[in-house]
């Protein structure tokens, strides 16, 4: 089954707050990745995700932004063989630090192993108006390889490395809120 990325919820963290909840635009079907991307200004502490349909998340990547704790951090979470998250539905993101700013997006994926879906992970961090990563190198062929691209502050544009597959996921870049903080989801399958 060739795998397919489907957006289901952004929020560009206008308010700071405890928690940051989307209420999904889609139904994800059993089975399912799902994956939340988010850039959160805590300082400090560790970021968690819930759903309403009782999913267990796993922290992914974990980084603070510039490599420095004071900077915020960006982080991926995942939901392996999921189940069904209605249309309407809700997954809740619990900031790492109370009162705070969170910028995020949630995707799933169809066509993605249902057992031990995380094959690698990576992460970089830098201060430049040009800053870019390289991706680990994945084990699997047609591996999903999702990247989450955490800005502190300013507006910024991010170019997706198309010669090389990247894509960025629809939905998922997000202007900068005051205070806030700016994320951008993208993607590509590994051949």
């Amino acid at each position: 089954m060739a795998i397919s990325v489907t957006s289901i919820g952004t929020d560009t963290g206008v308010t700071a707050s405890n928690t940051t909840v989307i209420t999904t635009s889609a139904q994800v079907p059993a089975g399912s990745l799902i994956y939340l991307i988010a850039s959160d200004r805590s300082a400090s502490g560790t970021p968690s995700v819930t759903d309403s349909a009782s999913n267990t998340y796993t922290l992914a990547v974990f980084k603070y932004m510039n490599n420095t704790q004071a900077q915020g951090i960006c982080s991926i979470f995942y939901a392996g063989n999921c189940a069904s998250v209605a249309n309407g539905g809700t997954i809740t993101y619990t900031h790492a630090a109370t009162t705070t700013r969170a910028s995020l997006g949630v995707l799933y994926a169809t066509g993605i192993a249902k057992s031990s879906p995380l094959d690698v992970t990576g992460s970089a961090s830098g201060s430049s108006t040009t800053a870019s990563g390289t991706s680990p190198t994945p084990q699997v062929s047609g591996d999903l390889v999702v990247v989450s691209i955490g800005v502190r502050s300013g507006t910024a544009t991010v170019t997706p490395d198309a010669t090389n597959g990247w894509t960025n996921t629809p939905g998922l870049i997000f202007p900068n809120a005051a205070g806030g903080v700016i994320t951008c989801g993208q993607y590509y399958v590994a051949s």
